[in-house]
């Protein structure tokens, strides 16, 4: 064995082999003990207990999932995912508001973390590697990418990181996509709760009857009106269900509307005569927001101006000045000569 790795040290031949052969073995590492920790035996407590094995678990999992958290599944998902339970809860709520709502997403979300910073830099590992023990040169160069030892090092790392941080930039970036749709939706929407509900529709089946009209214009936002529908089917609380739908979204206006929803239903005033309300304060907010925008248009066109139009106009007007003087002292060089 120690000839062996005798062997392969003199083949690496430079300080950044040795690196790469170690970042392999961490890989290696990692995998071997993921995979050690799904086959575990079970544990000697489990077998003695009366219950089964898959009752008791769900059992565990409805207590869990009652109090707000999601059951760590057995095996590879225990070395991926955080044991922190509020951490989970607040990549569960995140990715709620990104529109994924399985019961499996926030084990997903780190596996798919933990496979992309391992295999996007898969591929740069091997041909390193292959190239560390084909050339006796240190330096020597991928042929595919033309990269020194130096940089192929640093591009891994780059793409280690890229794929490890990569996700939860997407799953911001799809947050806020998905909130600023919801946000342009709900005015809409808005108006034709008012009018359902002015009609002598239930709030119930107004909310089903704008998700509805809305499926096609606004996809997000009738998603979760129908989820709102779901669990007001299956017997939640209006209440709970409103104040689910506000954290859930996270979007002001949605949060405004449920606290008038339910301070209506508990003082028992009329649904209508708050929407109508609530209706007319959105449409005065939406005329403010575009009066705000316009008037901040010629401020961001000074800017404009400033750096694209003002050296367009200096160029023209002193073109012919420069030509002139570039003629006179090129003409006096010449006579001087």
């Amino acid at each position: 064995m120690a000839s062996l790795v005798a062997d392969l040290l003199a083949q690496a031949g430079g300080s950044w082999q040795l690196t790469v052969l170690a970042a392999l073995f961490a890989g290696v590492l990692l995998v071997v003990l993921g995979v050690a920790a799904l086959l575990r035996p079970q544990d000697a407590i489990e077998r003695r207990l009366a219950l089964p094995q898959h009752t008791r678990r769900s059992q565990m999992r409805i207590a869990l999932r009652n109090a707000g958290e999601d059951l760590l599944p057995p095996g590879l998902s225990r070395v991926i995912a955080p044991a922190n339970p509020s951490e989970r809860m607040q990549l569960r709520l995140q990715l709620a508001r990104a529109g994924f709502r399985s019961e499996q997403a926030v084990m997903n979300y780190y596996l798919l973390r933990a496979l992309l910073g391992l295999l996007l830099p898969l591929p740069l590992l091997i041909g390193s590697i292959t190239m560390s023990f084909a050339s006796d040169n240190a330096a020597s160069h991928l042929p595919l990418l033309d990269l020194s030892g130096s940089n192929s090092l640093v591009l891994g790392v780059s793409l280690l990181a890229l794929g490890f941080y990569g996700p939860p930039l997407w799953l911001r970036r799809r947050i806020a996509s998905r909130q600023q749709a919801i946000r342009d939706g709900f005015p809409h929407a808005l108006d034709m709760l008012q009018v359902a509900v002015e009609a002598g529709l239930g709030f119930d089946s107004a909310l089903a009857r704008v998700a509805g009209e809305l499926r096609n214009a606004h996809p997000a936002l009738a998603e979760e009106f129908v989820v709102v529908g779901f669990e007001l089917r299956a017997g939640k609380s209006r209440d709970q269900v409103l104040q689910d739908l506000a954290t859930r979204t996270g979007v002001d206006a949605i949060s405004v509307f449920t606290k008038v929803i339910v301070q209506s239903i508990a003082f028992g005033t009329s649904i209508a005569g708050a929407l109508q309300v609530y209706a007319r304060e959105m449409r005065h907010k939406r005329m403010m927001a575009a009066e705000e925008k316009a008037n901040q248009l010629p401020v961001k066109m000074s800017v404009v101006m400033v750096l694209f139009l003002l050296p367009t106009i200096f160029l023209v007007a002193l073109s012919p000045v420069i030509i002139r003087l570039i003629r006179m002292f090129s003409s006096n060089l010449f006579n001087m000569s």
